[in-house]
């Protein structure tokens, strides 16, 4: 029919196929399966509803499309929004989980005797700044957490004595090697949550402006009020 409307064309970033080949590596990781799900929802919502606002029921009339259409929106996007938030909080937390892995496995969390911290603090203290600051970087990439422990830990500066190291960038450093491809991994992460937050607010801004009728809800909502008005009208008969 010339007069067909046409749905707008799903983005070609909502692709759960391609999201798995871009995440190979990933894609026995619940969180990344997570990631997918939530894309394989999205894009059915999106061809589901599309092929609903191209082909409205002659019989229906306007209210009754908007309406029908409005209420097949709603659940898709309730499962959309549940499946996306799954997505995000998985990713989120296993992020967390993997650096304090990496972290725990490189003694960052390990937790230091008050008289052994006390022990470093002073050695340091006694040193040149240059000295101490050799002695906290070189402690730190020899795999020894102690050192940066007691630093970082030290509830004030005047107990080590002044440095230039940066501790949590030098603590970072130490994860890595424990974690050779914490990095990598992050930004995978970080970019499935992109993919699905993106997508998602793409699929219901597209859907709220270019594809419901708001016009025809309303018709469908005074309808409906001008029913109900009757019919207690004529219950009270």
């Amino acid at each position: 029919m010339a007069n067909q409307r046409k749905a707008p064309e799903k983005p070609v970033t909502l692709n759960p196929r391609l999201f798995r080949e871009r995440n190979e590596r990933y894609m026995r990781d619940v969180e990344f399966i997570s990631a997918a799900k939530a894309l394989e929802t999205l894009s059915s919502a999106w061809e589901s509803l599309g092929a609903l606002y191209e082909n409205p029921d002659p019989t229906l009339g306007r209210a009754g499309n908007a309406l029908k259409f409005q209420k097949a929106y709603t659940k898709a996007a309730e499962r959309a929004k549940r499946d996306a938030q799954s997505a995000m909080e998985r990713l989120t937390e296993a992020h967390a989980a993997r650096v304090r892995r990496a972290e725990e496995a490189a003694g960052l969390h390990t937790m230091l005797p008050d008289h052994v911290a006390a022990e470093i603090r002073q050695v340091l203290r006694g040193m040149p700044e240059k000295e101490r600051s050799a002695a906290i970087r070189s402690a730190a990439l020899g795999g020894d957490a102690s050192v940066l422990l007691a630093v970082r830990n030290s509830p004030s500066p005047m107990l080590t004595g002044a440095h230039n190291v940066p501790v949590d960038s030098l603590a970072r450093q130490m994860a890595l090697q424990v974690d050779p491809e914490l990095d990598q991994y992050e930004t995978s992460v970080s970019m499935a949550m992109d993919t699905v937050g993106n997508l998602y607010k793409k699929f219901t801004t597209t859907v709220d402006q270019k594809m419901r009728d708001a016009m025809g809800e309303d018709l469908a909502a005074s309808q409906s009020a001008a029913v109900a008005e009757a019919e207690g009208k004529l219950s009270a008969l």
